[in-house]
């Protein structure tokens, strides 16, 4: 793999959240662990990895890419499991710059608070970040927790009629809680979940171009996947390709792993992109309902 994809997949991203998502949270140490990471040969440096706690979730949006509302039988996935596969992919890598614990909707997940502590005492872990639809306020306790310097909370405002938007940011303020408030009124259609017969030139040039190429490698029931839509593609049965994740738990010395988990990260394509229409950047109202009457 050329060297030049390694800085645009692993040391431009990492920076980029240095300077951005985290700007005014980093300090000049981070940069200097970023360029030692990134820069010295055998270091591994990642700049984002991508954990899915739960799958249940407050809204049913119609065109979720994490397809949500697909799930008959959502599943709060329990604290050990979740860090038996993360302290697993840590092990390969020296520096994660950005974890961030999605679902589902984070804030009902009821293991949140031991999750954002367990992530927080790991040293390889310099920021989390978590995402939410803005329909769950946190309580007291949360609060405080989520005030902590290393978490940013990111709050998608779809325009739906259950947000919480607006006490969400003034409970976030007055708590001290550093947020984005995204308005974001319109999604990129992914399309159905049948596959396309992309040829592999396209598949590469569609994933080279897509925002997950960088940062949204999705951890998920002892896999990581090359998005959060392909780890639910494939956790809901639509897609099987097995080979296109890497797996966590099977047996490899310190070593192999390092190695094993650049090889998978730095991989030139992923068959999730034959399942999505990211790439014809069709747009659709963002947060519509399955039932109509929460929007």
């Amino acid at each position: 793999m050329k060297k030049s994809t390694y800085f645009r997949k692993n040391f431009t991203p990492s920076l980029y959240l240095l300077n951005q998502k985290f700007k005014g949270q980093s300090t000049p140490l981070d940069y200097l662990r970023v360029m030692r990471d990134g820069l010295i040969p055998g270091r591994r440096l990642y700049p984002r990895l991508v954990m899915v706690m739960t799958t249940f979730c407050s809204l049913k949006c119609r065109d979720c890419n994490n397809l949500m509302a697909r799930y008959k039988c959502p599943t709060h996935y329990e604290v050990k499991d979740l860090f038996y596969d993360l302290e697993a992919v840590l092990d390969g890598l020296d520096t994660l710059t950005e974890l961030e614990l999605i679902g589902g909707e984070p804030f009902i997940y009821p293991h949140l608070a031991t999750v954002i502590k367990k992530a927080l005492a790991n040293k390889k872990i310099m920021f989390v970040s978590l995402t939410t639809n803005g329909t769950v306020i946190p309580d007291e306790r949360m609060m405080k927790l989520l005030s902590d310097k290393r978490i940013r909370v990111e709050i998608s405002d779809y325009g739906v009629k259950s947000q919480k938007i607006d006490d969400l940011a003034e409970a976030f303020d007055y708590h001290g809680v550093r947020y984005d408030r995204n308005l974001d009124l319109s999604w990129v259609a992914p399309g159905d979940v049948t596959p396309r017969n992309k040829s592999r030139e396209q598949l590469a040039a569609e994933y080279q171009q897509c925002f997950s190429f960088k940062y949204c490698n999705t951890i998920l029931k002892g896999r990581v996947y090359h998005c959060s839509r392909a780890a639910h593609l494939t956790d809901l049965g639509y897609m099987d390709h097995p080979s296109d994740s890497y797996d966590i738990h099977k047996v490899r010395s310190r070593a192999e792993k390092r190695d094993a988990f650049r090889h998978y990260w730095l991989a030139p394509y992923t068959m999730a992109c034959d399942y999505c229409d990211h790439a014809l950047k069709i747009k659709v109202k963002a947060g519509v309902q399955e039932d109509s009457n929460a929007v």
